[in-house]
């Protein structure tokens, strides 16, 4: 589903990105291992130094408004933000300004190959001078070639629009 809507402050757009978040699939939110009589001691440290490696990544793609948002960082999980004025879903002009070709540089790239999930909170500068069917095919090509290209990201729970 893809949403628009215009963003009075940037206290709506955290709030709006942090509901989107929450919708995300989330870790267990237990840091410690579960315990039984055939564990012993070094096997739980272990298994705790495993859990704290593979802590959840959000990376976030998103237009200007992002950029009054920090990355964040908590027990179970970490937000990478790459925020870009004027972002749009496809810029045939300017692909520095396009997310269907910045997923494809090497610095998206690569936090799309470590992230857990994926946040596009792209906005509406798209809609200035493109018709709304053009858009919705230009966001089903980008979670297309999304879930191709990143096969951890294939879930519906894993990538979210905003």
């Amino acid at each position: 589903m893809v949403f628009m809507r215009k963003f009075d402050s940037s206290q709506n757009v955290y709030d709006f990105v942090s509901c989107s978040l929450q919708s995300l699939k989330l870790p267990d939110s237990s840091p410690f291992p579960s315990s039984s009589p055939d564990n012993d001691n070094n096997n739980n440290i272990d298994m705790l130094d495993q859990q704290q490696k593979q802590k959840s990544s959000f990376f976030i793609l998103s237009y200007s408004h992002e950029k009054f948002i920090e990355p964040s960082s908590t027990p179970n999980y970490k937000t990478y933000i790459t925020s870009i004025s004027g972002l749009r879903w496809y810029a045939n002009k300017h692909i520095e300004l396009s997310a269907i070709d910045l997923i494809k540089t090497s610095k998206i790239t690569s936090f799309l190959s470590s992230c857990s999930a994926l946040v596009l909170l792209i906005g509406t500068n798209s809609t200035h001078s493109t018709a709304a069917t053009q858009i919705i095919k230009q966001v089903q090509h980008l979670i297309e070639n999304v879930r191709h290209d990143y096969k951890h990201l294939h879930d519906y729970q894993n990538l979210a629009v905003v």
